[in-house]
């Protein structure tokens, strides 16, 4: 894969995950960093950990974007953090409610 498509498909993936996470009432900024801001420290030391070898760099660098994009489906939405912890942001636990 060239490395200009590799870039393109990591930013496109980070604002999925973006979007996951902010209509879940996460931080999308937050989630698109995560989604970006690792991948070259990841992709240098696949590179290194792998003797150069530059399929396996570019590979590794879209575990960052994976990671994040699992974490964005995972964490609970607005209402669920809610039921759990009582209150989140707007919604707050039905006082009656077990």
């Amino acid at each position: 894969m060239e490395p200009m498509y590799g870039l393109i498909l990591i930013l496109v993936w980070a604002g999925v995950n973006a979007l996951i996470a902010s209509k879940r009432r996460r931080s999308g900024p937050a989630f698109f960093g995560w989604s970006v801001l690792p991948v070259i420290p990841v992709a240098m030391l696949a590179a290194y950990l792998s003797h150069g070898e530059g399929a396996i760099a570019g590979w590794a660098a879209f575990i960052p974007a994976a990671g994040a994009f699992i974490a964005a489906i995972a964490v609970p939405n607005g209402q669920e953090a809610a039921a759990r912890t009582g209150s989140f942001g707007a919604y707050v636990k039905c006082p009656y409610c077990k």
